[in-house]
C-alpha cells in the first residue's frame, strides 16, 4: 500500500456529505475506523488510547501560563510527542509521509500516525516472536512499548490504563458532540508484573513508585512542620506524570498522583520528604503536593466525580494524620503559592487547577465524605460529562426497533423530547444524550418516521450516567424494519452509478453519483472496495442523505468499485450494480 495522502485524511474531517461545506469538524468514528482498517489495528484499541490520552479533544493544549509536572508534550487526539518519553511525532512522520506540522494540525492524520506506529511495533514483535495479533489482548505488549516509558512497571501501567476501557466498555460524548462507544469485551491481557516499592502511607493508594532521588529533598519532616496541602493539575496523563517524576532530569515531583477516570492514587514521595512541586522553596518545605490528572483548559473532560471524591478522601486522610486544618487557608491551589516570577512558581505563573475546579463541591466532599454530588453529574470511568450547577445527572440512551435489543438496529434520527422542553436526535447508531438533567423522575417522548410514538419515564440519579433504552414499534405493529408499511414502498435499487473527478482546494477527489430512486428515500448506503494484492478489499461504507458522495481515496494508483442501496422506514433496497473508477 502506498503512503496515505493528506487530502484523503482531510476528507475524513468533514461531517457531512458535501465536502465543500463551510463548517467542518472531525468525524471521529470515520477517522478511527479508517485508520484501523488502513494499518490493521483494532479500532477499539485506537479509541481507548485516544480517550486515555486526550478525551477525544483534538485541540488539547497546555495552559499558556502553565508549566506543570508532566513530561507529556504531546499534541492532538493521540498526543503524539516530539520530545520526552518515547517521541512519536518523528516516527509517525516517517511511517505515514506526513510532515510533523501536518500531524500536529490535522486530527485525522494524528490518528493515522498513531495507528502506523502501533502497526510498525506489531510487525517487529510478530517477526521477533513468530506470532500474529489474533486477539485484542495480544496488543498489550505493543501498547506498552508504544508508551516509550523508561521502566517496565510504567509501561505496564500505561497499557492497563488503556485496556480498562476495552474490558469495561466506554460510552462518552466527545467535545465535538459525537458519542464514542466501546463494547466491553474480554481482552485476556497478561497478569500484572508491577510491584509496589514499599507500602503507601495512604492506605487506599494503589502503589508506591519512588520518584528519582534527584527530584526531591530527603527531609525527615515532622508533622508540625507540614501545615499545607497544594493541589495541582498535571497538564498531562497520569502514567506520563509518574514516568516523568522518575526521570532525574525532570527536577520536579509530587507526593501523590491521582487518575481522572477512576481516582486511582499512586504515591511517589514519602510525606516526610520535601517534594519539588510548588516552585517555591518555603511552600515546598511546609506542604504536601497532590497532582490531579487533567488539563485546566478542559475541566469538564478531566475533573470527574471520581477524581473529586478520591482527592477529597486523600486530602482528608493526610489532614487528619498530620493535624492540618481542613480549610482554604491550609488546602490551596498551586495558583495561590507565592514567589513567582522570582522562583519559578506560584501565583501569576501557575493557574492550576484553574477556575474549572469546583472548590465548593470539593470542600463539601472533604468535610462530609457521604455528600452526594451537587455539581454537574460528573461521571467516572469515561462516561459523558458536562458542566453546570445543581443536583443533576446525564441521560444517555438508545432508540431501537422493538425486537432488536442490543443489536446494531438503532433508529437513526429518532426525535427524543425531554419534559423540560429540550429535544435531540439519535445519532447514526441510535444513541442520544441529554446533559445536566435535574434529578428525579423525568418523561421522554420519542418519535421516528414509520414508528409509533413512545412515551417513557426514567429516574435521574445525580452524579451518574443514567441509561434508558427505548423500543419503538412500526406503525403496522410489526417488530421488524423490512417489508411494506404505511411509510410507503421499499425503495428500488439505485441505478446509473457514475463517478467523476472532483477538484477541491486541497486536491483532487472523486464524486460518486447515481440516479435518485423514485420512491421516498431517507438514506443511501455507499459500499466502497479497492483492489490490492491481487484481490478486492472492502474500504468503507458511508451513509448519505443525497444521491452522491464525494470521496477521497486513501490508497492511490489502484482501482475502486462501489455499490449503493437505498433505505427508508419501509425497508432497504437490494444493492445496485457495481460502479468503478481508477484513482491515479
Amino acid at each position: 500500500m502506498s503512503l496515505p495522502r493528506l487530502l484523503a485524511l482531510v476528507g475524513l474531517l468533514l461531517s457531512g456529505v458535501a465536502c465543500e461545506r463551510a463548517e467542518q469538524k472531525v468525524h471521529l468514528e470515520e477517522a478511527f475506523s479508517s485508520a484501523a482498517r488502513t494499518y490493521d489495528v483494532p479500532r477499539d484499541l485506537l479509541v481507548s488510547l485516544s480517550f486515555s490520552m486526550s478525551r477525544f479533544d483534538a485541540g488539547i493544549k497546555k495552559h499558556p501560563d502553565q508549566h506543570e509536572h508532566s513530561g507529556d508534550s504531546g499534541v492532538g487526539l493521540m498526543r503524539l510527542t516530539h520530545s520526552g518519553s518515547g517521541p512519536t511525532l518523528g516516527r509517525a512522520a516517517q511511517l505515514t509521509g506526513f510532515s510533523p506540522a501536518v500531524l500536529k494540525a490535522d486530527p485525522v492524520a494524528n490518528v493515522f500516525g498513531a495507528a502506523a506506529i502501533l502497526r510498525d511495533l506489531a510487525n517487529d514483535f510478530e517477526k521477533a516472536n513468530g506470532v500474529t495479533m489474533e486477539r485484542i489482548g495480544d496488543w498489550f505488549p505493543i501498547l506498552a512499548a508504544y508508551s516509550g516509558y523508561g521502566s517496565d512497571q510504567n509501561q505496564d501501567s500505561f497499557a492497563r490504563q488503556v485496556f480498562r476501557f476495552i474490558e469495561g466498555g466506554l460510552l462518552f460524548q466527545a467535545p465535538n458532540g459525537e458519542l464514542m462507544r466501546i463494547r466491553s469485551q474480554d481482552s485476556y491481557v497478561p497478569g500484572s508484573s508491577a510491584q509496589s516499592v514499599g507500602s503507601p502511607e495512604y492506605v487506599k493508594a494503589k502503589q508506591f513508585i519512588p520518584a528519582s532521588s534527584q527530584n526531591f529533598t530527603s527531609s525527615n519532616r515532622s508533622s508540625w512542620e507540614i501545615d499545607q496541602i497544594v493541589l495541582h493539575t498535571t497538564e498531562g496523563s497520569y502514567s506520563g506524570s509518574i514516568d516523568w517524576f522518575q526521570k532525574s532530569r525532570a527536577e520536579v515531583s509530587a507526593h501523590y498522583v491521582v487518575r481522572s477516570s477512576d481516582g486511582e492514587v499512586t504515591q511517589m514521595v514519602w510525606e516526610s520528604d520535601t517534594a519539588w512541586h510548588a516552585g517555591h522553596s518555603h511552600s515546598n518545605q511546609r506542604s504536601i503536593g497532590i497532582e490531579m490528572e487533567g488539563f485546566i483548559h478542559s475541566p469538564e473532560l478531566w475533573y470527574t466525580d471520581a477524581l473529586y471524591r478520591s482527592v477529597a478522601d486523600l486530602t482528608r486522610d493526610i489532614s487528619q494524620r498530620r493535624g492540618i486544618p481542613m480549610d482554604r487557608e491550609h488546602i490551596i491551589p498551586h495558583s495561590d503559592v507565592p514567589g513567582c516570577p522570582y522562583s519559578g512558581g506560584g501565583a501569576g505563573c501557575h493557574a492550576d487547577p484553574g477556575s474549572g475546579w469546583d472548590w465548593d463541591y470539593f470542600m463539601e466532599l472533604l468535610l462530609d465524605p457521604a455528600a452526594s454530588s451537587t455539581s454537574s453529574g460528573r461521571a467516572s470511568n469515561g462516561s459523558a460529562t458536562g458542566s453546570g450547577v445543581g443536583a443533576v445527572g446525564h441521560l444517555v440512551g438508545f432508540v431501537r426497533a422493538d425486537s432488536t435489543m442490543y443489536t446494531n438496529a438503532g433508529i437513526k434520527g429518532a426525535l427524543v423530547r425531554l419534559d423540560d422542553g429540550r429535544t435531540t436526535k439519535a445519532d447514526s447508531q441510535g444513541y442520544y444524550v441529554f446533559e445536566d438533567v435535574a434529578e428525579g423522575l423525568v418523561s421522554l417522548e420519542v418519535e421516528a418516521y414509520g414508528y409509533r410514538t413512545q412515551s417513557v419515564e426514567t429516574r435521574i440519579e445525580p452524579g451518574m450516567e443514567n441509561w434508558q433504552s427505548i423500543a419503538l414499534e412500526t406503525l403496522d405493529g410489526s417488530s421488524n424494519t423490512s417489508g411494506s408499511s404505511s411509510s410507503g414502498a421499499v425503495p428500488s435499487a439505485p441505478t446509473r452509478l457514475s463517478p467523476s473527478n472532483y477538484a477541491k482546494a486541497y486536491g483532487p477527489s472523486v464524486r460518486m453519483q447515481w440516479l435518485e430512486s423514485p420512491e421516498s428515500v431517507e438514506t443511501y448506503e455507499v459500499d466502497i472496495w479497492y483492489w490490492t494484492s491481487g484481490d478486492w478489499r472492502e474500504y468503507y461504507s458511508y451513509v448519505t442523505t443525497v444521491p452522491e458522495k464525494i470521496f477521497d481515496p486513501v490508497v492511490d494508483g489502484t482501482s475502486y468499485s462501489f455499490r449503493v442501496r437505498a433505505q427508508n422506514a419501509a425497508g432497504t433496497s437490494p444493492w445496485s450494480e457495481w460502479g468503478s473508477f481508477d484513482f491515479r
